[in-house]
């Protein structure tokens, strides 16, 4: 998983400050509605609900235990690349267009994740003895 996330990101910390983020978004998404109907409009609403809270880059430091001088440039890279935005407060907040690249590698990751689990499940179900 971290490896194809790293193909896209090309350093593990850029990858970590993003999740960090979408973990936050995700957790106060919850908060402040329970009644999403579907996994999409949940998703679109990560990124489009002017309620969401951002995260600033000393909360992300801390988070992560990433330095802040690393994160303040990791959140530079994303904000330029348009997968995060800054308000005036300089909270960073997702911008859904890192959608369009992460879902097709996500339901890839997802599958692999899903067989190595079977793996093994199998490996410790079968190697019990009766």
């Amino acid at each position: 998983m971290m490896i194809n996330y790293k193909l896209i990101f090309k350093d593990l910390e850029t990858f970590h400050i993003l999740g960090t983020c979408t973990v936050n978004q995700h957790l106060h998404a919850r908060k402040i509605s329970l009644d999403f109907i579907d996994r999409d409009n949940f998703i679109k609403s990560l990124h489009t609900d002017p309620k969401m809270h951002g995260l600033n880059a000393m909360s992300i430091s801390d988070i992560t235990g990433i330095p802040r001088a690393t994160v303040i440039r990791k959140l530079k890279k994303l904000v330029a690349q348009k997968n995060l935005s800054i308000d005036n407060k300089k909270h960073y907040r997702l911008t859904g267009s890192f959608l369009k690249t992460l879902m097709p590698l996500q339901k890839i990751v997802i599958a692999k994740l899903a067989y190595f689990s079977t793996q093994v499940f199998n490996l410790h179900l079968f190697s019990k003895k009766d």
